[in-house]
């Protein structure tokens, strides 16, 4: 296990690996047409730049160690098939600043 130093200067024993978790709901948003498009969500809530963004999202999970500074946004994968919303889920990360868990372990409800 490795260490960090707290504020105080007392060193903490921390886990070197920590994997972060995400759980979505189990039921997506069911008022949403059965056809939702990454162009009907961006004009719904009002975020015209959506489309770039996910195009650039999914450049990065495709090419992690590439810098999206230096990547034409036509380099990046459009998306044009349909998608769900949930509208909660369950993230699970290490907050070393703050250790109120196990090794600063939280878990919260978004």
């Amino acid at each position: 296990a490795g260490s960090y130093e707290e504020e105080l200067g007392d060193a903490v024993d921390a886990p070197r690996l920590v994997e972060a978790h995400v759980s979505l709901a189990h039921t997506h948003h069911m008022s949403q047409p059965s056809t939702l498009t990454i162009g009907t969500l961006a004009a719904e809530l009002c975020l015209p730049q959506l489309p770039n963004i996910l195009c650039c999202f999914l450049y990065s999970q495709l090419f992690p160690t590439d810098d999206l500074d230096d990547i034409a946004l036509d380099e990046c994968p459009p998306y044009d098939g349909s998608m769900c919303v949930y509208n909660s889920a369950c993230s699970t990360f290490s907050a070393l600043s703050n250790l109120c868990g196990l090794y600063g372990m939280h878990c919260e409800h978004i």
